[in-house]
């Protein structure tokens, strides 16, 4: 009996650190321990994580692109291309979402339902 309450904690802990890894936190969704406190707890963050992470995918390409871009010759072609400042700035934003899944799966292997910072408390599955 021990044995299947260990699993079903290391179960737990896997499907909650899973939650942080892009959209693997669907898996949260599809198994067994879908109703579990933390697991949902960890899915909910997770779905958060997924949608700053295309938002800032989005201001990266859209907007960074588009004000930093500069166009350059090549064999006599017009090329556009995003700066050098334009590419430092993607990839601040870039890291934001990466620190917060370090965040996230550091917590999920403590077992911690701590929220992730700043973004954390505006989880709307719980």
């Amino acid at each position: 009996m021990e044995n299947n309450v260990n699993s079903t904690s290391s179960n737990v802990k896997l499907y909650s650190i899973l939650s942080y890894i892009g959209i693997l936190w669907i898996v949260g969704l599809l198994v067994k321990e879908k109703s579990d406190k933390t697991v949902r707890f960890h899915v909910g963050q997770g779905m958060l994580l997924t949608l700053l992470n295309i938002v800032i995918g989005v201001i990266n390409r859209a907007i960074i692109g588009n004000i930093f871009s500069v166009t350059e010759y090549v064999l006599g072609v017009p090329y556009r291309t995003v700066s050098g400042l334009g590419l430092a700035i993607e990839f601040i934003l870039s890291l934001i979402p990466f620190v917060l899944m370090i965040i996230g799966i550091v917590n999920a292997s403590k077992c911690k339902e701590e929220e992730l910072p700043v973004i954390g408390k505006f989880a709307f599955y719980k």
